[in-house]
């Protein structure tokens, strides 16, 4: 039966050929998945020091627990705001490559000078964090740093802005489905994952944190601001085009410098006081 024999030959090695196929891919997608987190969280390395910012601003430690351990955020109040005078609060969600550590000046400390209270959530495993960051984890830490920031006293709910930088603003989006904010300001962040991964070849149905920042701003009907650098080395200038383009109530801030690096301050803040107006959370 040497046509018998043949065919099942041929079947034995098809299968086996197949089995190799399925390992081989499933030892792909793993590793693929392994190299996607140490690209989008790279920040894990980053050295954990003590928080030598915070009570020098006046601020205060948070923690949370989770199924991984905790995770820490630091709130510092507004000027002049109080149980009987709550006002606005922002939370800043910083870069993939950064701590909350330092922002405790700059951004942060503006923000208060004008009466509006800043939380600063980290990344789980990043700093003192425990945990592993995925955007499913992050997003969960985050509802719940959103839900005890506005259950605060000195903190008026209805007027919870966000502010993501870079990564930072695809994390506020994706915490955006959840919990609205009453105006958003993304600054030098991408439109998804997906497309920063163009020309590698990645199936998007391998991409374990897509962070669809572009879907989400195009389903939000709140006054929105985007800032991007013309010469962003990381995330590049279209980006930042096409997120204001797809907000229905956007203004656009482009500066001539990069990823980091902000040119004009005075403008940028300017931008911010005027986003703040158009959502009622300052008076005109």
């Amino acid at each position: 039966m040497p046509d018998a024999d043949a065919s099942h030959t041929w079947r034995h090695y098809t299968w086996r050929a197949l089995r190799l196929v399925v390992v081989a891919y499933v030892i792909y997608a793993g590793l693929l998945a392994l190299l996607q987190r140490k690209m989008i969280f790279p920040g894990t390395d980053l050295p954990a020091g003590k928080p030598t910012g915070l009570a020098e601003a006046g601020g205060e430690q948070i923690w949370l627990q989770n199924e991984e351990g905790k995770v820490e955020a630091w709130f510092f109040p507004g000027k002049g705001v109080s149980v009987d005078k709550p006002g606005p609060a922002v939370i800043i969600a910083h870069g993939n490559g950064e701590l909350i550590d330092g922002w405790e000046v700059g951004t942060a400390g503006r923000y208060r000078q004008a009466g509006v209270s800043v939380l600063l959530p980290e990344y789980r495993g990043y700093g003192r964090s425990d945990g592993t960051p995925t955007q499913k984890h992050i997003t969960r830490d985050f509802v719940r740093f959103y839900d005890r920031l506005a259950s605060r006293p000195e903190v008026d709910g209805e007027r919870i802005v966000y502010h993501g930088f870079s990564l930072g603003g695809g994390v506020l989006a994706s915490l955006a489905r959840k919990r609205k904010p009453a105006a958003f300001i993304l600054q030098s962040t991408f439109t998804r994952i997906a497309d920063m991964a163009r020309g590698v070849p990645v199936p998007e149905f391998l991409i374990t944190d897509p962070f669809e920042t572009l879907s989400v701003v195009e389903s939000l009907d709140i006054p929105v601001l985007v800032v991007h650098g013309e010469r962003d080395e990381v995330i590049p200038f279209e980006h930042g085009k096409r997120l204001a383009k797809a907000a229905k109530d956007a203004d656009f801030l482009p500066h001539a410098g990069g990823h980091h690096l902000m040119t004009d301050q005075v403008a940028f803040w300017r931008a911010v006081r005027k986003l703040f107006v158009r959502a009622g959370i300052f008076a005109k």
